[in-house]
């Protein structure tokens, strides 16, 4: 990392000296406490928290031009006795999940005392390379990665009417209004566009454009922080790769927030990627009118899930051979209707009202399992036994397998839902394609490679068009099954 470190003292924008690639020093005082929804088991000894710090968080801004470098850390001091067993960090447990802590404090500039979060720290004797720890008699230091640092006053009362979001390794001109808010795209500068073509960008993360996100109307401000933290993915959608900001800057009635991430889901600057259904048939601006529009209409769980679809739609899109990418397709339909509108276990459906109680049936059914296990005269003593154990281990969630419904029966019920058309027999052959790929049983000739490949594009076409429909596109696109460019109509969802 950069050893010429410049302190900020208030007066200049963090946004901009990430722009410009250069470093960052902010120093203070505050509490480190376990993040809240970390898992530990009873006999953990894992330190919560809060213990008093003083810190030295380092931002080397050129190390976002990389993917190997922790862009973000921190020097933590300790300042108690809670705060050094934090940073000690001595695990108990070998499989206890790396504890995350959190960092509220304050560092004082030109202007003031000024407030300070960071996010997702890990201090963990377990890190495969720990990192400068320096341990005294009573005082402990080490250096540690952040994933997200937050400047200046921002709660979740504190309302936003301006942001500037920093968006790496794409650019484009967008403008959307809706909703009581506006949403614009565009390049931080031509030099900047230049730079992401240029051969030695290859494989870097670089700032390429603004996301500039304001408040139209008094009561819009849930919408510029839905924006602020999701438009990253509708991004991602449109491209065909991750697209997430890495920082930005905003204005509340308490002054000037920035916020800074490390490099995370961005995918570096390469000019041989496999673009999206729509990337090269409508204009960004056409997608994210109507896609702005649909995502604010899902709820927050609804939301959350389709992040996950999207990140997988970007992992099928960069598997190298058809029948990876026909493996994950198949996984991630095979989920898709749970994920996104629920279970599809004929179980749970009658089960709305939770009238029956699966535990119970779970054991009703262990028991028919033993008996017809007694009753078997072909088998041994020891035979029997063994199978017993088996059953011993039948719990609810095998008998919600039981209920599950064929995928093909599945996937039709899935697309009526959504206002869809699939031929039954075009589906009937992708299933059959996927079952020999998942057993290993594929043709691996000519003939049979350009057969998984085609029902391969028929499966990402399947994923594509649910895609489409939730995130309300209307226009045209690719239909990779038979590759060629195609209207996709309005529907409904039911």
């Amino acid at each position: 990392m950069t050893m010429n470190w410049n302190l900020w003292n208030g007066t200049d924008s963090l946004l901009q000296r990430l722009i410009d690639g250069g470093s960052a020093r902010l120093e203070g005082t505050g509490a480190l406490e376990i993040e809240g929804g970390h898992c530990a088991t009873e006999a953990s000894k894992v330190s919560r928290g809060p213990g008093r710090v003083q810190f030295t968080l380092l931002c080397d801004f050129e190390a976002y031009r990389t993917t190997e470098e922790e862009a973000i850390q921190v020097r933590l001091q300790s300042c108690d006795a809670a705060a050094f067993e934090i940073i000690r960090g001595q695990a108990t447990q070998p499989l206890e999940p790396l504890p995350q802590y959190q960092l509220h404090g304050s560092v004082s500039t030109e202007l003031g005392t000024v407030p300070i979060q960071m996010r997702s720290i890990i201090l963990d004797s377990r890190t495969i390379a720990p990192i400068g720890i320096t341990e005294g008699e009573k005082t402990i230091c080490r250096l540690a990665p952040v994933y997200n640092v937050t400047v200046g006053l921002l709660t979740p009362e504190s309302n936003l009417s301006t942001c500037k979001v920093l968006v790496p390794n794409f650019v484009d001109d967008a403008t959307v209004e809706s909703d009581g808010i506006r949403i614009r795209l565009r390049e931080i500068s031509p030099e900047a566009t230049q730079q992401l073509a240029a051969p030695e960008s290859h494989g870097k993360i670089l700032p390429s454009s603004y996301l500039e996100v304001q408040r139209l109307q008094e009561d819009a401000d849930k919408n510029i922080r839905t924006a602020v933290d999701d438009c990253g993915w509708l991004l991602s959608f449109y491209a065909g790769r991750r697209i997430q900001p890495i920082a930005w800057e905003g204005r509340t009635e308490h002054g000037t927030v920035w916020r800074i991430y490390d490099k995370q889901m961005v995918t570096p600057v390469n000019g041989d990627h496999t673009t999206s259904c729509i990337s090269d048939t409508v204009s960004l601006e056409h997608f994210l009118q109507y896609a702005w529009e649909a995502w604010v209409s899902h709820g927050a769980p609804q939301r959350l899930r389709l992040r996950g679809a999207i990140n997988s739609y970007v992992d099928v899109l960069s598997a190298t051979f058809s029948t990876q990418k026909l493996a994950l397709t198949t996984m991630y339909l095979e989920r898709f209707r749970d994920l996104v509108f629920g279970s599809s276990t004929i179980l749970e459906e009658v089960n709305r009202n939770n009238s029956i109680k699966i535990d119970k049936i779970a054991k009703a059914v262990r028991k028919t399992l033993r008996d017809s296990i007694d009753q078997q005269e072909a088998l041994t003593n020891d035979e029997k036994d063994q199978l017993v154990e088996a059953v011993k281990l039948v719990r609810s969630g095998h008998i919600k397998g039981l209920f599950r419904k064929p995928f093909k029966q599945a996937l039709l019920e899935l697309y009526e839902k959504v206002d869809l058309e699939v031929d039954p027999v075009a589906l009937g052959k992708f299933i059959s394609e996927r079952d020999k790929v998942v057993h290993g049983s594929w043709d691996s000739g000519n003939e049979g490679a350009f057969q998984t490949y085609r029902l391969a594009e028929y499966g990402l076409h399947l994923l594509e068009m649910l895609l489409l429909r939730l995130l309300g596109h209307h226009g045209e696109y690719i239909n990779r099954a038979t590759a060629s460019k195609e209207y996709f109509p309005f529907g409904e969802i039911d």
